[in-house]
């Protein structure tokens, strides 16, 4: 891989917030389990206290309206007040995901030509980039995970973008890569690849949950399907979270304008919970909080709530309670990703 300039440029004050992200213990959440077959089997609860302030920063990306020649730049939020500090607008940046230590930064960009590749930076040398290229023909490479010791790279490879009606993404599929020496693994199919806590399995979704085990950084044996959304099919707005822990996965299902929640036990597969009761948005983009307590995410159009329709905002998993953080009114939906909350 040659060196390539991408003008990534990373504010110190974002790098100074990162830190450990603390995992959470199953204790009593916030409903029952869906299959009682399974409720004797399962009888994991989240054990969370309601809390009114929350600490941290969020990681966006945010393409301002109305501006001509206006580029999507990579944001900090302040969950408790919503103030939106820039960072860098001189790409059109997709889904920044910041390595756990802090030390480098995994972004979607614009080579110059139209074609989306990944970027990753040392962030001690910003304006320095290697980039790389999906290892076989896709149009765009998309948003990227970092395994928990930050040596490998899962990242989406897009066969066909979504229009603006956000039409499904297909024949697309999911690269491991080893920032080191470059190598780059595939896993045939999905979207939204997420790693467990220990890097053993890589989460994906496609029309469910699914999973593929790794090995020394490679995967290994079938690919499995953990979940079925029946008569649902992966869209750009639909995306999974993993909790800190490995305890919990949230999905955002436009379609039915839910916000699904599965817990995850042992190496048996998941069960999913009843839906929260009340909660009606149109979400995307969820991200769970350093301690598992909280969930963000992106209320969009479909939102019952008036107030919060357009939107970033923060569940209390606990208790339910959905609360404004930063409108985006003033934001184009074009780049919108929410990526990452780090203490």
């Amino acid at each position: 891989m040659t060196k390539t300039t991408s003008n990534i440029v990373i504010g110190t004050t974002l790098l100074l917030a990162l830190g450990a992200v603390a995992g959470h213990m199953l204790g009593e959440p916030f409903m029952k389990l869906l299959h009682p077959d399974q409720v004797q089997q399962e009888q994991q609860q989240v054990s969370q206290s309601p809390s009114v302030q929350v600490s941290g920063n969020l990681l966006a990306s945010l393409k301002p309206k109305g501006t001509e020649g206006a580029t999507a730049g990579i944001y900090k939020i302040n969950p408790t007040t919503g103030e939106a500090i820039l960072e860098s607008d001189t790409n059109d940046y997709f889904a920044p995901a910041l390595s756990h230590d802090g030390s480098r930064i995994a972004v979607v960009g614009n080579d110059g030509e139209d074609v989306g590749q990944l970027f990753v930076a040392d962030v001690t040398q910003p304006d320095e980039a290697q980039s790389y290229a999906p290892p076989t023909p896709a149009l765009w490479a998309g948003p990227a995970n970092w395994s928990s010791d930050d040596s490998l790279i899962a990242y989406e490879a897009l066969g066909a973008l979504p229009d603006e009606n956000d039409t499904a993404i297909e024949n697309s599929y999911v690269v491991v890569l080893d920032p080191e020496n470059g190598e780059q693994q595939i896993i045939d199919f999905g979207v939204s690849p997420l790693f467990a806590p220990d890097d053993s399995i890589v989460y994906l979704k496609t029309d469910g949950i699914y999973r593929q085990h790794l090995k020394d950084g490679a995967p290994f044996g079938e690919v499995e399907r953990l979940a079925l959304f029946d008569g649902y099919a992966a869209t750009r707005n639909s995306q999974i979270a993993l909790s800190p822990d490995g305890s919990l996965i949230a999905v955002t299902h436009p379609e039915s304008s839910l916000i699904m929640m599965f817990a995850v036990y042992g190496s048996g597969g998941i069960v999913e919970l009843v839906p929260m009761q009340g909660l009606v948005h149109t979400a995307t983009w969820p991200v769970f909080s350093p301690d598992g307590t909280h969930l963000a995410f992106v209320s969009l159009e479909g939102s019952t709530d008036e107030k919060l329709k357009r939107t970033i905002v923060i569940m209390n998993l606990a208790t339910e309670v959905v609360r404004e953080v930063t409108p985006l009114d003033t934001y184009s939906l074009d780049n919108l990703s929410l990526s990452g909350w780090f203490e």
